[in-house]
């Protein structure tokens, strides 16, 4: 990966922190003065050692920049030593001042407090840079895919990992609204279900039985028996639509997110009963249980209908006592994914804001750990590997899969997955299998031990 330095005025600093953590973002290693230069020895020799060493000169200008002594010395010896210099452009100025780099491509990075231009801003740095989007360590092969009906809204995997369940519906045709479900192992489409033109939001395996839960838009919660998704059970929501599903891990209670015009709401659904038990609070979108079926989080509250505002709060629900553990603040815009890790330890949140959002939280004291990406566009879905290894999420912008590796801290956009946008995304519960279906229809298959590659 290269090494770059990052010239800059001190008033400026924001802006260099910025470049600069999402450069290291990329694997390139990144000078920048306050945090790499060494007491008791001077500052200008330091500065022209590193200038020396380093693969690409980024200089950030701006007026403050053109009237910095140390940024112009900085230019003028990078020009001396014939370094590749890239002008990021935090200001439209007269580049008098930087008279060595008058001709050369800028990239503009004036709005980068704005709005999501600052995405394609580092993007097109990274490109300049050299920094390929590839996994440093590619532990994602593609193995297969298939093609559903339509834009896929869910995907779920039978316990044992043969059969994969997608709730599929258009954008604007509903006709094409269904559930189909399909052999892992050779990628065969053994049943589909349809209501018509109801739109199917969500279908899950139970973790005990294999029973499917499906959730449609006319209130219906539908239960089906895999391979030939026949009914064994429906219950209706009047009033609602059921929105999202999921499953307690022990298999005993079923949380049903409703969704209607006026509020959304989260029933429990006892499959021993077969009747609703409780609803614990308003709140809708995402919701999931931690591993060991004690705890629920959920999207809180509703959205603002006059000003168009998302929820952007996660409600921790303690189960054995009824009561609200933790609300914990993600971030700009509306949540888009919430899960658990396999020992419960964490928590990953995901927003779809401009710039998108994933963090992992402790859940001991429900602190932030970090911020896994924080200027991508649009985060679609995301998810987290059983073994906590691996965050892989679908990003709009960028327009594929990507998979960030937690050892390497290092992330790229996954080989096969760079055609269409992605809508949902999972690993399997061995961690073997990584699955993402798109707005297109499309569902891959990547094998993440490098086993059994082939191309159905």
């Amino acid at each position: 990966m290269p090494n770059v330095f990052l010239s800059y005025s001190s008033i400026d600093r924001d802006s260099a922190d910025y470049v600069a953590h999402n450069l290291r973002w990329y694997g390139a290693t990144v000078f920048i003065d306050y945090l790499r230069l060494q007491p008791g020895v001077g500052f200008p020799d330091q500065l022209r050692n590193e200038i020396d060493g380093c693969d690409y000169f980024l200089v950030l200008v701006s007026t403050n920049s053109a009237n910095s002594a140390w940024v112009k010395a900085e230019v003028e010896w990078a020009h001396h030593k014939q370094k590749t210099i890239l002008p990021i452009m935090l200001e439209n100025i007269e580049m008098d001042a930087f008279w060595y780099i008058v001709n050369v491509h800028r990239i503009d990075f004036t709005r980068w407090r704005k709005d999501r231009e600052v995405s394609r801003a580092i993007f097109a740095i990274a490109r300049t840079l050299g920094l390929e989007e590839k996994l440093r360590n590619a532990d994602a092969i593609l193995e297969t895919s298939v093609t559903a009906p339509s834009a896929v809204n869910s995907l779920s995997l039978s316990s044992d990992g043969q059969l994969l369940v997608a709730a599929c519906s258009p954008w604007l045709n509903q006709e094409q609204s269904a559930v189909q479900i399909w052999a892992t192992a050779n990628t065969e489409l053994t049943s589909t279900f349809s209501q018509g033109s109801v739109r199917c939001n969500c279908a899950v395996f139970s973790p005990i039985d294999d029973v499917i839960a499906t959730g449609w838009d006319n209130g219906d919660l539908m239960f089906m028996k895999p391979p030939t998704l026949s009914q064994n059970n429906i219950v209706n929501f009047e009033g609602y639509s059921v929105h999202w599903l999921a499953y307690s891990p022990d298999g005993e209670l079923l949380a049903v997110s409703l969704y209607s015009k006026a509020e959304t709401r989260i029933a429990l659904y006892s499959i021993a009963q077969q009747r609703v038990i409780a609803e614990p609070l308003n709140g809708g979108g995402r919701v999931v249980f931690s591993p060991d079926s004690k705890l629920l989080a959920y999207r809180y509250g509703v959205r603002d209908h006059i000003w168009g505002r998302y929820p952007n709060e996660v409600m921790i629900w303690n189960l054995e006592i009824q009561k609200q553990e933790k609300s914990i603040k993600c971030g700009r815009g509306a949540i888009r994914s919430i899960c658990f890790s396999h020992d419960g330890s964490k928590l990953l949140t995901s927003n779809g804001s401009n710039p998108g959002i994933i963090r992992l939280w402790d859940t001991v004291n429900w602190r932030k750990i970090v911020d896994l990406h924080h200027f991508v566009e649009h985060v679609s879905d995301a998810c987290l590997s059983p073994d906590a290894r691996f965050v892989a999420y679908g990003a709009e912008f960028s327009n594929g899969v990507h998979l960030w590796d937690l050892t390497v801290n290092h992330q790229g956009k996954i080989e096969g997955g760079e055609n269409g946008n992605v809508s949902r995304i999972t690993f399997s519960k061995d961690g073997k299998l990584l699955i993402a279906g798109d707005r297109n229809g499309s569902i891959r298959i990547w094998n993440m031990n490098h086993q059994n590659n082939h191309t159905a």
